[in-house]
């Protein structure tokens, strides 16, 4: 949870780019009308966003900004590579929620880039739940709640066994 962008970096990245493997949730959260984005980034190298999963409930909502993902200083050389990640949704709108700008960005190329994603349809899995589910108590399921019973029930005739045998030797 963060009030504007996710992931941010700010200086132009002339060099390679690689944003991998993350779990970006609910970044603008304060969903107020600065707005903000997963990934913010000016890059003018090559650039590769991938196999990360971007999860904002309420997006749908009211987008404040519609971008997930907003690339700008693009050069006409740059490599982009926006591949395997999760949009939110099994099937997003990417001429939405992608924007990329610069002076590679003309509209064929821009198309081309977002016509060429390939989409994950894997969100991030539901966290397991919070109260944990009580065993039923038949035999059949290896339950041992009757365990410390047991063990003091056979301290106790220990016990009982030692009284008796000091009883016999006096």
């Amino acid at each position: 949870n963060v009030s504007h962008n996710g992931i941010l970096i700010e200086d132009t990245c002339t060099g390679s780019l690689v944003i991998s493997d993350n779990q970006i949730v609910n970044w603008d959260s304060d969903n107020n009308s600065e707005g903000g984005r997963a990934i913010r980034t000016v890059a003018s190298g090559n650039i590769k966003i991938t196999n990360n999963k971007m999860v904002k409930e309420t997006w749908a909502d009211n987008p404040t900004d519609e971008n997930f993902v907003k690339l700008t200083s693009v050069s006409s050389t740059a490599s982009i590579n926006l591949n395997g990640n999760y949009w939110n949704s099994a099937n997003p709108n990417l001429n939405e929620i992608v924007t990329i700008e610069g002076q590679g960005a003309d509209d064929g190329t821009i198309a081309a880039i977002i016509a060429g994603i390939e989409v994950s349809t894997e969100g991030i899995p539901a966290p397991a739940p919070s109260t944990p589910v009580k065993p039923d108590n038949s035999p059949a399921t290896g339950d041992n709640s009757m365990a410390p019973i047991a063990v003091a029930g056979l301290v106790m005739a220990a016990m009982a066994a030692v009284v008796a045998t000091r009883r016999r030797t006096n």
